[in-house]
C-alpha cells in the first residue's frame, strides 16, 4: 500500500507541475520560457531532478506542436473555471487551456500519464460537460475538445459524437 500511495502522490505532483508550466510559460516570451521552467522545477524540493527535467521537456514539446498554437497564443486562457447546468445537473470544473476564435472554441485537457489506446470514459465525460457548458455561451461556434497527452506528445480529439454519447449515458444513469 505504501508503494501505491507514493506512486499516486508522485503522479499528482507531476501533473500539478506540468499544469503550472502550461499556465505560466505561454505568457512569457519564448526566450524566457526555459529559464522560468527551470526556476519552477527548482522549487520542487521533493521532485527528483531528472523527473523535473522530463516534465519540462514534455511541456516544451507539447507547446511546440503546430496544431496547438492557438491554445498557447496571447489570446488563449489558462485554468478557466466553468460552471452551469447541463441536462438539469449542476456542473463545475476547470478547463486547462481555452481558445475562443471567431467561429471555433478549443478546449484542451492535459494528461501527464501514459496515453491509453482509447480515451477513458471519465475523460470523455469531463470534456463533454465542458463542451456542453460552452455551447450555451457560444451557440454559433464549433466546439473542439482535445485530450493532450504530454508524455506521448499527442492530441486525442474527443468528437462531438463521443461527447453526445457520454452525455446520454450520464443522463440515463441519473
Amino acid at each position: 500500500p505504501g508503494t501505491a500511495l507514493l506512486a499516486a502522490s508522485q503522479s499528482l505532483a507531476r501533473g500539478r507541475v506540468a499544469h503550472r508550466l502550461f499556465e505560466v510559460l505561454p505568457a512569457l516570451p519564448s526566450d524566457r520560457q526555459q529559464d522560468a521552467a527551470q526556476r519552477l522545477i527548482a522549487g520542487e524540493a521533493d521532485m527528483p531532478a531528472d523527473t523535473g527535467q522530463q516534465i519540462v521537456s514534455d511541456v516544451m514539446r507539447v507547446m511546440a506542436m503546430p496544431e496547438l498554437a492557438a491554445l498557447f497564443g496571447h489570446d488563449a486562457l489558462a485554468e478557466v473555471s466553468v460552471s452551469g447546468v447541463v441536462a438539469g445537473n449542476g456542473v463545475a470544473g476547470q478547463i486547462d487551456r481555452l481558445h475562443v476564435g471567431p467561429d471555433r472554441v478549443l478546449i484542451a485537457d492535459f494528461k501527464t500519464g501514459p496515453m491509453p489506446p482509447t480515451a477513458p470514459p471519465a475523460y470523455i465525460r469531463q470534456l463533454a460537460l465542458y463542451a456542453a457548458l460552452l455551447e450555451q455561451i457560444y451557440p454559433d461556434h464549433q466546439i473542439v475538445t482535445w485530450l493532450v497527452w504530454t508524455e506521448a506528445t499527442a492530441v486525442q480529439e474527443i468528437t462531438e459524437t463521443a461527447r453526445a454519447d457520454a452525455l446520454t449515458a450520464l443522463v440515463s444513469a441519473a
